[in-house]
């Protein structure tokens, strides 16, 4: 049976998310995760960049434009893979994160219609998930602070 690793209690919160909850496995996976997501952030703005400069033939445009769609399946798939197998603590660990980014994205996205009514501009959808991404993380951090 393995053993659930708890980060040390007088370690700084950065040193915390390093050692993170749970097994050597669930670490691995958990950096493989992080890995795909990075590369996929980076495809992102990096075809974010060059599809602004618009003098891309139009087989090359849609090519760069499905990178980063690609890497974040390969990443979700790395997440999936990360949750399957993880510890029983850590999998509630992130389903409570996941269902606070969720919940404030959707509270979020409709609260904020009704602000566009009232006179505020509209907000790309690119900063709604900038928000679900955030409050995840956020969530996270309530959920281990409850289990330390």
């Amino acid at each position: 049976m393995n053993q659930i690793e708890k980060p040390n209690s007088g370690a700084s919160f950065w040193q915390q998310c390093k050692h993170s909850f749970g097994t050597e496995a669930d670490r691995k996976n958990q950096k493989r995760f992080v890995l795909w997501m990075f590369l996929w952030a980076i495809t992102l703005v990096a075809a974010a960049w060059l599809l602004k400069g618009e003098y891309l033939q139009a087989p090359f445009s849609w090519l760069i434009a499905g990178v980063p769609s690609v890497l974040g399946l390969i990443g979700l798939s790395a997440y999936l893979r990360f949750l399957r197998e993880a510890d029983e603590l850590v999998q509630k660990i992130e389903l409570e994160g996941l269902a606070i980014g969720f919940g404030v994205g959707v509270l979020f996205i409709i609260g904020y219609q009704l602000l566009e009514l009232v006179g505020l501009p509209a907000i790309p959808a690119r900063k709604i998930g900038a928000v679900m991404l955030f409050a995840w993380v956020f969530g996270q951090v309530i959920a281990r602070s409850r289990y330390r």
